[in-house]
């Protein structure tokens, strides 16, 4: 599945940024171009940039299994081409501009938490204005002028790049720029200002008159309504606006590095969860990059890795506080999700200050070994199958949910930093939950963006959708549902609102009765909740979906292991790990990751099977084997 048709997108894109931001007579170079892909996994080394590139140092990181490291700007890259190492261009559109520095943003929630006064609502450095958006531009030229000889295997624009400062609340934007553009989107969208009026329950007189609402204005309009009768539009759509500003700004860049010649995939690391904030519509963003990293924060990862299958994804990896298994078993789990590298932080831990390893860098060797290996490069291209699963991407609903979420905190709603709402926010924790309840029912699952839906892509092969958290629908969106449950489809959703209700009505809908949100507070503390598997279980069974295998510790219930299934020509590659939460992960001392459980896997037909990394083989339903918690147990199904 691809969440858009993205060649159409991206042509539309470069369009745009040549109309608008570029201002070049000559055409740009379709982005929808695809990118050079990488064959292998890469393992990068961040460095502060104040160490030596000495041929010993490179030969030291090579005997760890780096395959390249950051060069931040114009730092010199041809050391380490040289070298036989490669790099990716960090920072490429500068600092301070999409990712603003505290000194910058700090004084406009300051001013704006002391007396909510909009004007206090212009973000400083906004991508709308065309000064700042030929500020990166020629920022981007002066970069990639000085790397592209070198051939970068990736470039970064940015890193925890964000409409506001993360994910923290404020109402960015309401410059003279934002504004013009937001009253011109808007036409696009209602056509007139009386369908505008209507849907906003407002009296503009005039478009130039039309202003969105904050935070505190809505709230106060709709104090009185429960959060089914809220009308979110004058504020809900300036959201929608501005995660539409940070993806155009994406797309203005990456249009730009391929008319600089630059072939190599392009995005942005440090990526946040989902949010109503920030400018995290990640159904948006994934249509502006070729890579990325996400923090695996409120169910980013699997968001990431279902709407955009064909984005290079990495990880970043600090050392850890118990010994290094947690990083062992992040980076095989990392993997078996389709991470194709990793970004070791940083060369003061990975090496001592006479450039020896330390005992992190020797903690990872084993597991950085083996990716790097042949056998991980004939895996790390191939997709991450699905079950006929897929959870519903609703940005809309993540909007209404914060505002729900947000109601009991009265003005000091501000004070929702992105950590609180990891922690906290309804639609992430449901999320989460929906993950686990579904791996260990036994299934792998994709996700769809409602926009794919609206238009009628994106549920081809998916038998079972799961709304977890929808609270919100269009008519578009619910035509395109009824019509998918007509052909033979089935919806799974875990509440019932009153945009839903004549959707789940069918008789192909069901409501899931086990406290979706209970289920992974259960595991918080150590428990499980059987009877929601049973239940998700007999919903799969009833869309004709079966559990390729079953996994389980021996002696004990399903639910303790992940398989991940890695189709390739001939046969099937199965990953087989310790499912845990990351809250768990950081709890587990040396010991504990290294402890061996034995592991038996159950296949409903006899299969023959080999071990990828090892020298183990088997035949028959039921596979056993010993696995230690730190890495997974991978192997290769033989197809008939």
């Amino acid at each position: 599945m691809v969440l858009f048709d993205l060649a159409s997108a991206r042509r539309g894109a470069a369009a745009l940024v040549c109309a608008v931001a570029l201002g070049a007579a000559a055409p740009c170079q379709d982005p929808g171009e695809a990118p050079a892909v990488w064959d292998r996994y890469q393992v990068f080394l961040w460095t502060f940039g104040d160490r030596a590139l000495d041929p010993a140092l490179l030969t030291t990181l090579r005997s760890l299994h780096v395959t390249g490291l950051n060069r931040e700007g114009t730092a010199p890259a041809a050391a380490l081409r040289a070298a036989g190492l490669g790099f990716y261009v960090g920072d490429a559109a500068g600092k301070g501009i999409l990712h603003l520095r505290e000194p910058d943003f700090q004084p406009h929630w300051d001013r704006y938490w002391k007396d909510r006064d909009p004007r206090h609502l212009e973000r400083p450095h906004c991508p709308r204005d065309p000064a700042v958006m030929r500020r990166l531009l020629e920022h981007v030229d002066r970069v990639l002028a000085a790397q592209t000889p070198h051939r970068p295997v990736a470039c970064s624009f940015g890193d925890e790049i964000s409409i506001t400062r993360r994910l923290i609340p404020l109402d960015f934007c309401f410059c003279p720029y934002c504004l013009a553009a937001f009253r011109s989107w808007l036409r696009e969208r209602y056509r007139t200002l009386e369908v505008l009026n209507r849907q906003w329950r407002t009296d503009f007189e005039a478009w130039d008159a039309v202003v969105p609402f904050t935070a505190d204005r809505i709230k106060q309009r709709e104090r009185r309504m429960a959060p089914a009768a809220y009308a979110l539009g004058p504020w809900a759509d300036h959201r929608a606006f501005m995660d539409e500003t940070l993806a155009w700004t994406l797309e203005a860049l990456r249009a730009r590095a391929r008319e600089r010649g630059v072939a190599a995939p392009v995005g942005f690391l440090g990526g946040q969860a989902p949010s109503a904030y920030g400018g995290y519509d990640w159904g948006r963003l994934l249509a502006a990059v070729d890579w990325v990293e996400a923090y695996d924060q409120g169910g980013a990862m699997e968001v990431v890795r279902g709407l955009g299958p064909d984005v290079i994804r990495v990880r970043t990896y600090f050392p850890a506080g118990r010994g290094e298994g947690a990083n062992r078993h992040r980076l095989w789990k990392y993997f078996a999700h389709g991470d194709r590298g990793a970004i070791l932080w940083s060369d003061r831990e990975v090496l001592d200050a006479d450039g020896r390893p330390t005992a992190y860098a020797l903690g990872l060797e084993s597991a950085l070994a083996a990716l790097t290996s042949a056998a991980a490069r004939r895996i790390v291209a191939l997709p991450v199958a699905d079950d006929g699963v897929a959870l519903y991407y609703s940005q809309a609903s993540i909007r209404a949910g914060w505002m729900a979420d947000s109601r009991r905190d009265g003005p000091t709603w501000m004070k929702r930093f992105g950590s609180y709402e990891v922690a906290h926010a309804t639609q992430m924790r449901r999320r989460r939950a929906w993950h686990r309840l579904l791996e260990d029912a036994g299934v792998q699952y994709r996700y769809v963006d409602a926009r794919a839906v609206a238009a009628g892509r994106g549920l081809d092969g998916v038998r079972l959708l799961v709304l977890a958290g929808v609270s919100t629908i269009d008519p578009a969106e619910e035509a395109a549902l009824r019509a998918y449950l007509e052909r033979g489809g089935r919806i799974l959703a875990d509440r019932v609102g009153a945009a839903l209700g004549a959707l789940l009505a069918h008789r192909r809908a069901a409501i899931l009765e086990a406290p979706v949100l209970r289920y992974l507070t259960e595991l918080e503390r150590g428990g499980h909740l059987p009877a929601a598997v049973a239940e998700v279980t007999a919903h799969l069974e009833r869309a004709g979906i079966e559990a390729p295998c079953r996994a389980r510790a021996t002696g004990a219930s399903a639910g303790c292991f992940e398989v991940l299934r890695r189709p390739a020509p001939d046969g099937d590659y199965y990953f087989v790990l310790r499912n845990r939460l990351p809250e768990e992960e950081e709890r587990l001392d040396a010991e504990a990751w290294e402890r061996e459980d034995p592991v038996r896997v159950e296949f409903p037909a006899p299969v023959r099977a080999r071990e990828v990394f090892g020298a183990g083989r088997w035949e028959g339903r039921t596979l056993e084997h010993r696995v230690r918690a730190d890495r997974p147990w991978v192997f290769f199904v033989e197809r008939e």
